[in-house]
């Protein structure tokens, strides 16, 4: 989202009334369920909308086609990270991946996986940390 991204905004009381409008402030504080204060310019101006009120909507944004996982199922070993690939019947494929980009909770990697792939999520550092103590051995 960013300043000037496209708004379908609506309310709880009227959903099927749809007001167009465009971001212009995006709040810095993010509330513990995740959510941003942002404040719209309305194309129209309704007697209906009180300044301040809140609504629901549907944003535009520059979305783009990435391959994205919980932090969890990226592990890090030798300055190398890694994820698994869940080939069935217990039996895994460590791969090694660039990360592109990490939040507090989701990690972009330079890896296009298949429509029908499977990435471990829990349980991946111990899976490295068994596929590493086997390789000592």
């Amino acid at each position: 989202m960013k300043i000037g991204s496209k708004v379908k905004a609506f309310t709880n009381t009227n959903p099927n009334k749809v007001y167009q409008c465009d971001v212009i402030l995006i709040g810095q504080d993010v509330s513990k369920e995740g959510y941003v204060q942002i404040h719209c310019h309305f194309d129209t101006y309704s007697s209906e909308l009180i300044p301040g009120m809140y609504m629901n909507a549907d944003i535009t944004t520059d979305g783009i086609h990435a391959s994205v996982l919980p932090e969890q199922a990226v592990v890090s070993y030798e300055g190398k990270d890694y994820v698994f690939l869940d080939q069935g019947n217990k039996q895994y494929k460590l791969l090694e991946v660039k990360v592109l980009k990490r939040s507090a909770t989701w990690v972009q990697i330079d890896y296009q996986a298949p429509a029908q792939q499977t990435f471990v999520v829990k349980g991946a550092y111990d899976l490295l940390m068994m596929a590493k103590n086997s390789e000592a051995e």
